[in-house]
C-alpha cells in the first residue's frame, strides 16, 4: 500500500533533528529514538522510502483504510524522505516514543527490542561503549582501524591556528558582520538566541532589527512585552527558528543589560572571570550550557577578551549537530550525545575542552556533511578513521583524491540581477575616470544590496543555456569525489554550493554586460582592467567564505592525489593570468590540466604562464575541434573537458590530443 507524505505537522521538527543528529548511527544500523508527548496510535510498521517518489511511500500496512495509518509514523517516514534516507525502514511508536532503524535484508525482524539503543537492529550484536577505533570495539565495520586521539588533537589545533576569527561568525553580509563586531548588544543578542537555525541567520538578525526599527538599542526592547517582541520578529527577512522563545531572552537580556550594567552590554564580560560570565548569561530565559560554552570562546577568539589559564580548564566547546557528527566520525565519541561530546572534549584536551571547538565545528560545516562528505579536502582526513574506512585504504593502493572541475559563468541566469553598467553608470555621473578600484566598490555594494535583500540562490542553480548543461553534463561525468567551481566575473572565484544573487558582468568584449568600457578607462588597456579586477574580486571578494577565493589557493594547498581541471575561454584566461602565476610549480602538485587553450605555431593563445605549460591540453585548430566535439563554438571549453574527464575516468590520465 502507497501512503502520502502529510502536508505539515508538529511532529516534523523534533524528527527532523533527532535524525540529523544521528545521522551515523541510524546509516550503520543503529535504532534511533524520538520522544514526542504522549498519545497516538501504537504500531510496528515496515515503510520503504523511495529517493524517486516525492509525495508518498510504500508500507506493508495491510489495513484496507489509509486514514487510519498511524500520523507519527507517517511523518517519520517523511523525515527520513527529507534527510535523505531512502529504503527500507522499520519504525514503531508506541506511548510517545518513536523509534527508527534500518530494516536488515533477508533478516524477517520479529520481537525486536526496539527501545535497546546498544543493539544492532535485528541482529542483537552488542556495540561497544568504546569509541570508534579503540582496540577494545566490538563494531565490526570499522574493521580494527585506530583512533590516535594524540594525532587528532595536534591536528585540530593546528587547523585551529589558521582560522580566522570572522569565519566564527557567518553572517550574511559585510554590514551584519561588522555590526556583531562593533556592538556588544549586538553581539551578545545574537549569541543567546543561537538555537537550531543557521549561524548565518543568527549572527545576521541584530542587522535585520536594527533595519526594521532604526536602531539596536536594549532601552528600546526592555520597553516591550515578549509578544511585542515576537511580532518585530515576525518581520524579518530571516528569523530565530524558536521565534517565541527567542522574544522573551532579547527582552531579559536587554533589561539585564539596563538594570544590572548600565547599559553597556561589554560590562557582563569586562573584568569578570568565566564563572561569572557564565552565570549572568544563565540567568536568561532559554540559555544553556552550550550557548554559555560558545559566548565564552567567542569573547576570546572573536573579541580578543582573554581569561587566565586556569578558567581555560572550565571552557567546554558547544555541542552542535556539527561538532557531534564529526567527533563521531573521528572515534572520540561512540554515542551521538552532547554529553558524551562534552565528556570526549575535558578528555582529549583538559587544559581548554574549548580549544578544538571552532576546528571541529568549520569541519562540520565545510566538508564533514551529513550525507555526502567531502573527505579528501578536509583538513583532518588523515587522522580520521571513517575517512580510511570508506576508502578501504590499505599501504598498497593509492588514496582517490578530489576532482576540481573549474568552469566559467555563462550569460543566461534564471534570476534577474544588476548589470555591471549600473556601477559604470555610478562613476561616470561622479566624473571617477580610470580606476577599477572604484568600479569595484561600487559593485560590490550594489550585489551585497541583493543579498541582504534575500536575491540569492545556489550557483549551480542560477545559471542556464547551453553552454551551462555543457558543464553540468562534464561535472556529472565525474565518477570520484568531486567539486565544481565558477570562474566569475561577477563574484570572483567561488564553489557552486555558494548563494549568489543574479548579475550580469562578463570579461567577454564588446558586450553589453562587459566590464571593460572606453568610456571609462580611457587611459587603461582592456587587459590591465581585467586583471586588476580579478585581484579585486580573489582579494576582498563579494561574499564571506571560507572556501578558496582563488586558483592558486585551491591548487597549492591540494593533494597530489587531488585533480583540478580548468575550463575557460580566452577572455577568462586572460583575465586570471596573475592568478595562475602564483601557482608554486616547486611542491608536488595535484594532477593539474587546462583546456580550450590553443597552440599557434611555438606560442599559445590566450598566453598563459611558462611554468605552466606541461599542463595545457591545448589544440590546433578550432573548426576541427567544434567538428570533433560536435558543438558549437561557446560550448567547445566545457565539452573538451567532457572528453577528458570521460578520458581519465578510463585511463587515469589527465592528457589527450585534441585537434
Amino acid at each position: 500500500m502507497r501512503i502520502n507524505y502529510p502536508n505539515n505537522s508538529k511532529f516534523l521538527q523534533p524528527c527532523e533533528e533527532m535524525i540529523q543528529m544521528n545521522h551515523d548511527a541510524l546509516a550503520a544500523g543503529l535504532p534511533v529514538t524520538v520522544s514526542l508527548s504522549s498519545g497516538g496510535y501504537p504500531g510496528t510498521i515496515s515503510v520503504n522510502i523511495d529517493e524517486n517518489i516525492k509525495h508518498s511511500f510504500y508500507t506493508s500496512w495491510n489495513n484496507p483504510d489509509p486514514t487510519r495509518f498511524p500520523q507519527r509514523i507517517k511523518v517519520a517516514a517523511w523525515a527520513l524522505f527529507q534527510n535523505g534516507f531512502f529504503g527500507e525502514y522499520i519504525i514503531s511508536h508506541e506511548s510517545g516514543n518513536l523509534t527508527i532503524c534500518k530494516e536488515i535484508p533477508s533478516k524477517k525482524i520479529e520481537g525486536l527490542n526496539m527501545h535497546h539503543e546498544d543493539k544492532y537492529c535485528g541482529q542483537g550484536r552488542t556495540i561497544s561503549k568504546e569509541p570508534i577505533g579503540s582496540q577494545n570495539s566490538k563494531n565490526e565495520n570499522i574493521h580494527h582501524i585506530q583512533t590516535d586521539s594524540e594525532a587528532i588533537l595536534e591536528r585540530l589545533l593546528k587547523f585551529n591556528s589558521t582560522i580566522k576569527p570572522a569565519a566564527l561568525v557567518p553572517a550574511l553580509c559585510e554590514h551584519a558582520a561588522q555590526l556583531i563586531a562593533n556592538d556588544p548588544f549586538a553581539f551578545a543578542l545574537a549569541a543567546v538566541i543561537d538555537r537550531g537555525a543557521k549561524a548565518e541567520i543568527i549572527w545576521t538578525i541584530p542587522y535585520y532589527l536594527k533595519n526594521e526599527i532604526g536602531s539596536l538599542d536594549p532601552r528600546f526592547f526592555s520597553k516591550k512585552t515578549a509578544k511585542e517582541i515576537e511580532t518585530i520578529l515576525f518581520k524579518l527577512t530571516h528569523k530565530p527558528r524558536y521565534i517565541s522563545d527567542a522574544s522573551r531572552t532579547i527582552q531579559e537580556l536587554s533589561i539585564m543589560v539596563l538594570q544590572k550594567y548600565n547599559g553597556d552590554t561589554s560590562k557582563i564580560w569586562k573584568n569578570k572571570n568565566s564563572e561569572e560570565i557564565k552565570a549572568a548569561f544563565l540567568s536568561l530565559h532559554g540559555v544553556g550550557p552550550g550557548i554559555t560554552s560558545m559566548i565564552l570562546l567567542l569573547l576570546e577568539r572573536f573579541y580578543g577578551f582573554h581569561f587566565n589559564e586556569l578558567n581555560h580548564k572550565a571552557m567546554d566547546l558547544k555541542p552542535d549537530v556539527h561538532i557531534i557528527r564529526v567527533m563521531s566520525r573521528l572515534g572520540l565519541i561512540s554515542h551521538y550525545s552532547a554529553d558524551a561530546a562534552l565528556i570526549a572534549a575535558r578528555k582529549l584536551n583538559p587544559v581548554f575542552p574549548g580549544a578544538i571547538d571552532a576546528p571541529l565545528w568549520i569541519i562540520g560545516r565545510n566538508w564533514c556533511f551529513p550525507n555526502k562528505p567531502i573527505c579528501s579536502a578536509c583538513p583532518a582526513n588523515d587522522v580520521c578513521p571513517q575517512y580510511k574506512l570508506s576508502l578501504n585504504v590499505n599501504i598498497n593502493k593509492e588514496e582517490k583524491g578530489m576532482f576540481n572541475l573549474i568552469v566559467t559563468c555563462v550569460g543566461s541566469k534564471k534570476n534577474k540581477g544588476s548589470s555591471i553598467r549600473d556601477a559604470k553608470e555610478k562613476l561616470i555621473s561622479n566624473g571617477v575616470q580610470n580606476d577599477v578600484t572604484s568600479l569595484f566598490r561600487e559593485w560590490k555594494e550594489i550585489l551585497e544590496r541583493h543579498i541582504e535583500e534575500d536575491n540569492v540562490s545556489k550557483a549551480v542553480d542560477l545559471y542556464k543555456g547551453g553552454m551551462w548543461n555543457a558543464s553540468l553534463e562534464a561535472f556529472d561525468a565525474i565518477k570520484d569525489q568531486k567539486q565544481l567551481w565558477i570562474i566569475s566575473c561577477g563574484y570572483g572565484f567561488i564553489n557552486s554550493e555558494e548563494s549568489i544573487s543574479g548579475y550580469h558582468a562578463t570579461f567577454g568584449r564588446n558586450k553589453e554586460d562587459s566590464l571593460y568600457d572606453k568610456n571609462i578607462f580611457s587611459a587603461i588597456p582592456n587587459l590591465k582592467v581585467k586583471r586588476q579586477w580579478w585581484n579585486h574580486l580573489t582579494t576582498s571578494g563579494i561574499i564571506k567564505t571560507e572556501k578558496p577565493r582563488s586558483i592558486h589557493e585551491l591548487v597549492n594547498n591540494s593533494k597530489p592525489s587531488d585533480v583540478v581541471l580548468i575550463a575557460a575561454g580566452a577572455d577568462y584566461y586572460e583575465a586570471i593570468y596573475d592568478d595562475l602565476n602564483q601557482i608554486d610549480v616547486s611542491k608536488k602538485l595535484p594532477k593539474l590540466a587546462f583546456v580550450g587553450i590553443k597552440k599557434y605555431n611555438n606560442g599559445y593563445v590566450p598566453a598563459m604562464p611558462e611554468k605552466l605549460i606541461p599542463f595545457i591540453q591545448f589544440y590546433h585548430d578550432g573548426n576541427a575541434l567544434r567538428e570533433s566535439l560536435g558543438c558549437n563554438k561557446i560550448q567547445v571549453q566545457p565539452r573538451s573537458a567532457l572528453l577528458l574527464i570521460n578520458h581519465f575516468m578510463k585511463t587515469g590520465e589527465l592528457s589527450y590530443a585534441f585537434s
